[in-house]
Protein backbone atom coordinates (compact mmCIF):
# COMPACT_ATOMS: atom_id res chain seq x y z
CA UNK A 1 0.00 0.00 0.00
CA UNK A 2 3.07 1.97 0.45
CA UNK A 3 3.32 2.93 -3.52
CA UNK A 4 0.54 3.75 -6.19
CA UNK A 5 0.89 0.69 -7.66
CA UNK A 6 -0.02 -1.16 -4.70
CA UNK A 7 -2.66 0.90 -3.56
CA UNK A 8 -4.55 0.81 -7.61
CA UNK A 9 -4.04 -3.26 -6.85
CA UNK A 10 -5.90 -3.31 -3.61
CA UNK A 11 -8.56 -0.88 -5.05
CA UNK A 12 -9.49 -3.51 -7.46
CA UNK A 13 -9.16 -6.52 -4.67
CA UNK A 14 -11.20 -4.81 -2.96
CA UNK A 15 -13.96 -3.72 -5.38
CA UNK A 16 -14.01 -7.22 -6.60
CA UNK A 17 -14.03 -9.56 -3.73
CA UNK A 18 -16.23 -7.05 -1.11
CA UNK A 19 -20.42 -5.69 -1.87
CA UNK A 20 -20.97 -2.34 -2.33
CA UNK A 21 -21.75 -0.65 1.13
CA UNK A 22 -18.58 -2.28 2.86
CA UNK A 23 -15.58 0.46 2.69
CA UNK A 24 -11.84 -0.08 4.27
CA UNK A 25 -9.58 2.10 5.35
CA UNK A 26 -5.57 2.55 5.87
CA UNK A 27 -3.43 5.27 6.19
CA UNK A 28 0.46 6.15 4.35
CA UNK A 29 2.81 8.83 5.38
CA UNK A 30 -0.63 10.56 7.52
CA UNK A 31 -2.31 10.15 4.57
CA UNK A 32 -5.77 8.00 4.56
CA UNK A 33 -7.21 5.92 1.67
CA UNK A 34 -10.44 4.45 1.04
CA UNK A 35 -11.02 1.14 -0.57
CA UNK A 36 -15.01 0.58 -1.93
CA UNK A 37 -16.23 -2.62 -2.15
CA UNK A 38 -18.51 -3.39 -5.25
CA UNK A 39 -19.01 -6.67 -6.83
CA UNK A 40 -19.43 -9.15 -3.98
CA UNK A 41 -17.52 -12.43 -4.96
CA UNK A 42 -16.17 -12.72 -1.56
CA UNK A 43 -18.39 -11.08 0.57
CA UNK A 44 -17.00 -12.59 4.10
CA UNK A 45 -13.45 -11.37 3.11
CA UNK A 46 -13.45 -8.72 5.68
CA UNK A 47 -13.56 -11.07 8.25
CA UNK A 48 -12.19 -14.22 7.33
CA UNK A 49 -9.83 -15.48 4.54
CA UNK A 50 -11.25 -16.45 1.34
CA UNK A 51 -12.12 -19.79 0.00
CA UNK A 52 -10.55 -21.86 -2.89
CA UNK A 53 -13.74 -20.90 -4.84
CA UNK A 54 -13.28 -17.24 -4.01
CA UNK A 55 -9.95 -17.15 -4.70
CA UNK A 56 -10.50 -18.11 -8.15
CA UNK A 57 -13.97 -15.64 -8.17
CA UNK A 58 -11.91 -12.68 -7.77
CA UNK A 59 -8.74 -13.71 -9.33
CA UNK A 60 -10.87 -13.54 -12.87
CA UNK A 61 -12.42 -10.29 -11.98
CA UNK A 62 -9.08 -9.10 -11.19
CA UNK A 63 -8.06 -10.59 -14.81
CA UNK A 64 -10.96 -9.14 -16.10
CA UNK A 65 -9.78 -5.69 -15.17
CA UNK A 66 -6.49 -5.55 -16.12
CA UNK A 67 -5.34 -3.56 -19.17
CA UNK A 68 -2.29 -4.06 -21.22
CA UNK A 69 -2.22 0.05 -21.69
CA UNK A 70 -3.75 0.98 -18.19
CA UNK A 71 -6.78 2.38 -19.82
CA UNK A 72 -9.66 2.99 -18.00
CA UNK A 73 -12.59 1.24 -20.65
CA UNK A 74 -16.02 0.36 -19.28
CA UNK A 75 -16.54 -3.66 -19.77
CA UNK A 76 -19.30 -5.56 -18.80
CA UNK A 77 -18.75 -8.82 -16.74
CA UNK A 78 -21.05 -11.96 -16.63
CA UNK A 79 -21.33 -15.62 -15.88
CA UNK A 80 -24.08 -17.56 -17.10
CA UNK A 81 -23.58 -20.33 -13.94
CA UNK A 82 -27.08 -20.31 -11.79
CA UNK A 83 -25.39 -19.95 -8.86
CA UNK A 84 -22.95 -17.30 -9.97
CA UNK A 85 -22.75 -14.59 -7.72
CA UNK A 86 -25.54 -12.48 -8.41
CA UNK A 87 -23.24 -9.05 -9.78
CA UNK A 88 -22.28 -11.51 -12.39
CA UNK A 89 -25.30 -12.11 -13.58
CA UNK A 90 -27.63 -10.48 -16.03
CA UNK A 91 -30.63 -11.52 -18.39
CA UNK A 92 -31.57 -11.04 -22.05
CA UNK A 93 -33.83 -8.38 -21.00
CA UNK A 94 -31.43 -6.28 -19.63
CA UNK A 95 -30.58 -3.25 -21.11
CA UNK A 96 -26.32 -4.22 -20.15
CA UNK A 97 -26.63 -7.08 -22.56
CA UNK A 98 -27.92 -4.56 -25.82
CA UNK A 99 -25.16 -1.93 -25.39
CA UNK A 100 -22.50 -4.41 -24.17
CA UNK A 101 -22.66 -6.42 -27.24
CA UNK A 102 -19.40 -7.65 -28.47
CA UNK A 103 -17.91 -10.62 -26.76
CA UNK A 104 -14.06 -9.93 -26.04
CA UNK A 105 -13.56 -13.22 -23.80
CA UNK A 106 -13.61 -15.64 -21.06
CA UNK A 107 -10.89 -15.11 -17.76
CA UNK A 108 -10.44 -17.47 -15.35
CA UNK A 109 -7.04 -18.67 -12.95
CA UNK A 110 -6.03 -18.17 -9.65
CA UNK A 111 -4.03 -15.17 -8.98
CA UNK A 112 -3.49 -15.69 -5.27
CA UNK A 113 -1.31 -19.42 -5.81
CA UNK A 114 2.66 -19.59 -6.20
CA UNK A 115 3.19 -19.27 -9.25
CA UNK A 116 0.00 -17.64 -9.71
CA UNK A 117 -2.61 -18.99 -12.89
CA UNK A 118 -4.09 -16.55 -15.44
CA UNK A 119 -6.03 -17.48 -18.34
CA UNK A 120 -8.42 -16.44 -20.73
CA UNK A 121 -9.89 -17.45 -24.02
CA UNK A 122 -11.11 -15.22 -27.10
CA UNK A 123 -14.43 -14.77 -27.42
CA UNK A 124 -16.64 -15.55 -30.54
CA UNK A 125 -17.39 -12.34 -32.73
CA UNK A 126 -18.92 -11.31 -36.19
CA UNK A 127 -15.78 -10.31 -39.00
CA UNK A 128 -17.27 -6.46 -38.45
CA UNK A 129 -16.94 -6.83 -34.71
CA UNK A 130 -13.33 -7.51 -35.27
CA UNK A 131 -13.12 -4.40 -36.81
CA UNK A 132 -13.88 -2.19 -33.52
CA UNK A 133 -11.75 -0.15 -32.38
CA UNK A 134 -12.84 -0.78 -28.90
CA UNK A 135 -10.91 -3.79 -29.00
CA UNK A 136 -7.43 -1.54 -29.88
CA UNK A 137 -7.81 -1.02 -26.09
CA UNK A 138 -8.19 -4.42 -24.66
CA UNK A 139 -5.43 -6.65 -25.91
CA UNK A 140 -5.47 -9.31 -23.01
CA UNK A 141 -7.41 -12.22 -25.65
CA UNK A 142 -4.69 -11.15 -28.09
CA UNK A 143 -1.98 -13.98 -28.98
CA UNK A 144 1.45 -11.91 -27.76
CA UNK A 145 3.33 -13.54 -31.68
CA UNK A 146 6.26 -12.98 -29.41
CA UNK A 147 5.42 -15.93 -27.89
CA UNK A 148 3.57 -17.65 -30.47
CA UNK A 149 6.32 -20.82 -29.52
CA UNK A 150 5.86 -21.34 -25.80
CA UNK A 151 3.56 -24.02 -24.49
CA UNK A 152 1.46 -22.59 -23.84
CA UNK A 153 0.94 -19.21 -25.73
CA UNK A 154 0.93 -16.39 -23.98
CA UNK A 155 -1.32 -12.59 -24.47
CA UNK A 156 -0.20 -9.19 -24.69
CA UNK A 157 -0.90 -9.29 -20.90
CA UNK A 158 1.03 -12.61 -20.37
CA UNK A 159 -2.06 -14.50 -19.71
CA UNK A 160 -2.01 -17.85 -21.04
CA UNK A 161 -4.29 -17.90 -24.29
CA UNK A 162 -6.69 -21.27 -24.37
CA UNK A 163 -8.08 -20.64 -27.67
CA UNK A 164 -11.81 -20.08 -28.86
CA UNK A 165 -13.86 -19.62 -25.72
CA UNK A 166 -16.29 -22.61 -27.71
CA UNK A 167 -13.36 -25.00 -27.52
CA UNK A 168 -13.94 -27.95 -25.61
CA UNK A 169 -10.14 -27.06 -23.21
CA UNK A 170 -11.35 -23.05 -23.39
CA UNK A 171 -11.39 -23.24 -19.39
CA UNK A 172 -8.41 -25.99 -18.61
CA UNK A 173 -5.47 -25.30 -17.43
CA UNK A 174 -2.86 -27.81 -16.82
CA UNK A 175 -5.48 -30.26 -16.80
CA UNK A 176 -7.71 -28.28 -14.18
CA UNK A 177 -11.32 -27.18 -15.10
CA UNK A 178 -11.53 -23.72 -14.07
CA UNK A 179 -15.60 -23.02 -13.38
CA UNK A 180 -15.11 -19.72 -11.81
CA UNK A 181 -15.60 -18.03 -15.17
CA UNK A 182 -16.31 -14.51 -16.21
CA UNK A 183 -17.21 -13.62 -19.53
CA UNK A 184 -15.66 -9.62 -20.35
CA UNK A 185 -18.37 -7.92 -23.43
CA UNK A 186 -17.47 -4.29 -24.43
CA UNK A 187 -19.59 -1.42 -25.89
CA UNK A 188 -19.06 -1.58 -29.23
CA UNK A 189 -17.89 2.16 -30.61
CA UNK A 190 -17.58 1.74 -34.42
CA UNK A 191 -14.13 1.10 -36.58
CA UNK A 192 -11.33 3.48 -36.57
CA UNK A 193 -12.21 7.08 -36.41
CA UNK A 194 -16.09 6.85 -36.53
CA UNK A 195 -15.93 7.61 -32.66
CA UNK A 196 -13.34 9.17 -30.05
CA UNK A 197 -15.97 9.23 -26.99
CA UNK A 198 -13.34 8.08 -23.80
CA UNK A 199 -14.74 5.30 -21.81
CA UNK A 200 -14.64 4.99 -18.42
CA UNK A 201 -14.17 1.64 -15.93
CA UNK A 202 -16.92 -0.16 -14.56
Amino acid sequence: MFSEEGRELLKYLVECALPGGIELYGKTDGVEYTFEGVMGLAPDWEDEGLTPEQERWVSACMLARTNYFGKHVEISMRSPLKDAPVSLRTTPEQEEERVFSLYEGDFFGNIFLEPPVAGVCKGERTPEQELDSILDDRVCTELDTGTTFEDPPRTFCGFILTGDCNGKNAHVINGQVYREVISVYLKPIGKKGQSDKPLKTR
